[in-house]
């Protein structure tokens, strides 16, 4: 009975409480009927994977701090991108200092690890070098640096001060958002499908896809995925990008 009504020939995987009151108006009651109702509709295949993406992170943000200017950087890779350039490039690779925010950035077709060595040597290294000769005058320059060493130590506590104060502010307006979802070895879970990712039903595609199961998790998050028949995906998946499947 509920199998037709929720996915019947005039089934429209409505939601468990309208699935109830199908099944009332056709003139059937039984006293557990909208407990059930929910099990079913939680465990129907179609509505679990064109559900609707769950934007809530699993896990606490976990903030960085870099105790002076370039002593840590983050490298990401943006793309591929949608049409190519016109030199053929789709892919942008950044880097970021995270203590003053400079960033670097270039564009390539492919990034490789050759690629990677290339644009730290010939983007990243030489934005840090400073002239050999400035033409400033030897007295000159030692008053400048004395007056901006006598107040550089205020200006930098004042920096980390203020920065501290806005990680803190960050992470409680993060931390309301946080719905904490812990996944073991074995648990089924599906997996978001990336945008990316050539489908050509458009705007019907499935958000998710799956089921998967989880070989190995890892405390910040990641998690290693393999399909039913027990083979490896090529990548490590992080949990913010499944949700657990019920079957």
């Amino acid at each position: 009975m509920m199998e037709e009504v929720h996915e019947g020939i005039f089934g429209t995987h409505a939601n468990e409480h309208a699935m109830a009151k199908k099944i009332m108006r056709a003139g059937y009651f039984w006293l557990t009927m909208e407990t059930d109702c929910c099990k079913y509709v939680r465990k129907c295949h179609k509505c679990q994977v064109y559900a609707d993406n769950i934007n809530a992170p699993p896990n606490p943000l976990n903030v960085l701090t870099s105790p002076w200017p370039f002593s840590m950087w983050g490298m990401d890779v943006i793309g591929p991108i949608e049409s190519k350039a016109s030199n053929g490039h789709r892919l942008i690779l950044v880097a970021i200092d995270y203590f003053t925010k400079w960033v670097e950035a270039n564009s390539y077709a492919s990034v490789t690890r050759k690629v990677v060595l290339r644009f730290i040597k010939r983007e990243l290294i030489p934005s840090l070098r400073v002239l050999a000769e400035v033409g400033l005058k030897e007295s000159e320059w030692v008053q400048a640096r004395h007056d901006q060493l006598n107040l550089i130590d205020g200006r930098r506590l004042t920096a980390i001060c203020h920065g501290q104060l806005y990680q803190k502010r960050m992470m409680k307006a993060y931390s309301k958002k946080v719905r904490p979802c812990q996944f073991k070895e074995g648990d089924l879970v599906l997996r978001k499908v990336s945008p990316i990712q050539k489908d050509n039903r458009g705007k019907w595609a499935p958000n998710y896809e799956g089921p998967y199961v989880v070989k190995k998790a890892f405390s910040g998050g990641a998690l290693i995925l393999t399909d039913m028949d027990g083979e490896d995906l090529r990548l490590t998946i992080n949990a913010d990008s499944v949700k657990k499947y019920y079957a």
